[in-house]
């Protein structure tokens, strides 16, 4: 095996052993990062605390780090493994490391914490021993992190040797809250619409147009979820798979789209049509089986590329059983979610329209990951609410004696005037279709999340509505009145710095 300069990075051994990895440790960390233009003042990712947490825990588990190119795995890794007892090290795209030498490596070293970065691109790993391997160093007190591009293939190991015996932090979806934080941004309706826009992708993997979108899902989804089929799927149609990725993309807009009269008609129109060919979509020519595309809907949304989210008025009646019925799909990245719908609808130029979409996508997705963890999200689009737009309804399961329910409505728009709009939140229609569904229930909250705006306001009918940004106070929703006395709060300071 010929010398690799790379092995600067491992003192002697990665040098005698002519390996083709990467061994980053306290030595040699501040160089490593100079080398590859991390900056050690960049402002850490949300999921960076989770993987302080589990470094500093005594958790028998191996810790998975799954998510899409671009969402800082590798970085956020790094700046954890700062000042602590860890290697790091990293596989070699195309150069073959065996399984093999990393165990060896592993044995000689004596970190109590060991970061594999790329753990899919070791060859002969499934045919080795090397997944049990790293769970014994977990159970034996070693904090052992693996991450990597492959994120579905990842995911595949908690069905293998490490089922029951590895955690899964995911890292594709970044709020709006962590947006404005990692790039030091106001709270505001442009912030919004930038990130929005961005979808909080690092700057090499912005999607910013049709060929950008393309080159993304295919690099980042596509090729990783064609991987995994051969890998763990052999008997799965390797051919079917862009179809049925593009299908599931496209079915997420169109359920957030669905609503707007002119996409009735511009699903069937010509430069549809051709965009949908260009992309090597076959909505009615394909033969795909439902089986198939719940396989990989499931695997999508384990991966947390997409989320799935249940009609509540339905939830009793059975109809879940038919793919997707019953259910709306939502893409966790708001870039592609709009680069996905300019691509596939051309003629559908409305982009406050567009941002407005996504960004109650983007509520309903970040509300499902911040969501308290006893509790249940789902939306209601329903004849019984007379209301032709989502709302977002989370059930709050802590007391099996009544439904306790909390009523969320996003709006995007510049201003917002509770008592001048016919909203279903605030006059009550909502509040009727659960008490018919659901006659032992109580209202504890009802909420307009909106960027950049934080009061309290009072309906005419006596209903109270917190309108509220992205921000943490928003997953407070549990405890409404104590939120009521922390925006009351605010507003006050608000008015006396302008009397001021």
């Amino acid at each position: 095996m010929a010398y690799d300069a790379s092995c600067r990075y491992g003192a002697e051994r990665c040098l005698e052993r002519r390996l083709y990895m990467k061994i980053i440790d306290r030595q040699n960390y501040e160089r490593y990062l100079a080398d590859n233009e991390v900056s050690s003042t960049w402002e850490k990712r949300d999921f960076v605390a989770e993987v302080e947490k589990y470094m500093d825990s005594s958790i028998s588990k191996v810790l998975i780090i799954s998510g899409l190119r671009g969402t800082g795995k590798s970085v956020g890794v790094l700046q954890a493994a700062k000042g602590r007892d860890a290697v790091y090290i990293t596989m070699e795209q195309g150069i073959h490391t065996s399984a093999g030498d990393v165990m060896r490596i592993l044995s000689e070293r004596a970190e109590k914490i060991i970061v594999l970065d790329e753990y899919t691109w070791i060859d002969g790993r499934k045919e080795s021993e090397l997944d049990g391997f790293l769970y014994t160093l977990a159970n034996n007190g070693r904090r052992v992190i693996i991450t990597g591009t492959e994120s579905i293939s990842l995911e595949a190991l908690k069905t293998g040797p490490l089922i029951h015996r590895a955690i899964t932090i995911h890292t594709t979806h970044m709020s709006f809250l962590e947006y404005c934080r990692i790039y030091a941004k106001p709270m505001d309706q442009d912030t919004c619409d930038a990130y929005l826009t961005q979808g909080g992708i690092f700057e090499s993997y912005v999607i910013n147009n049709e060929h950008t979108m393309a080159d993304y899902i295919e690099a980042a989804i596509i090729a990783n979820l064609k991987g995994y089929v051969r890998d763990y799927r052999p008997l799965f149609d390797d051919t079917k798979i862009s179809n049925i990725i593009y299908t599931l993309l496209y079915r997420a807009i169109w359920d957030l789209m669905r609503n707007k009269p002119k996409l009735l008609q511009d699903r069937d129109n010509v430069d549809t049509q051709i965009a949908l060919d260009r992309l090597g979509i076959d909505l009615e020519g394909a033969t795909v089986s439902t089986s198939d595309i719940r396989a990989v809907a499931d695997l999508l949304c384990g991966i947390g590329v997409l989320v799935k989210i249940p009609n509540l008025l339905n939830e009793m009646e059975g109809i879940q059983d038919e793919i997707f019925k019953g259910y709306k799909t939502y893409i966790v990245n708001p870039s592609l979610t709009i680069q996905f719908i300019k691509t596939v609808f051309p003629s559908y130029d409305n982009m406050g329209s567009i941002l407005g979409l996504v960004y109650e996508a983007n509520c309903m997705v970040d509300l499902y990951f911040k969501k308290q963890p006893a509790d249940a999200i789902y939306y209601i689009e329903s004849k019984e609410a007379d209301n032709y737009e989502v709302d977002i309804v989370i059930a709050g399961n802590d007391d099996t004696r009544k439904k306790r329910f909390y009523l969320f409505e996003c709006k995007h728009a510049y201003r917002v005037n509770v008592h001048n709009e016919n909203w279903s939140i605030v006059n009550g229609r909502v509040d009727d279709a659960l008490k018919d569904k659901f006659p032992d229930s109580e209202i504890c909250g009802r909420f307009i999340i909106h960027p950049g705006v934080s009061e309290w306001q009072k309906h005419v009918s006596g209903r109270e509505v917190a309108v509220v940004n992205q921000d943490d106070e928003l997953y407070r929703y549990y405890n409404f009145d104590g939120l009521r006395e922390i925006l009351d709060a605010e507003n006050a300071k608000e008015n006396l710095r302008h009397k001021d």
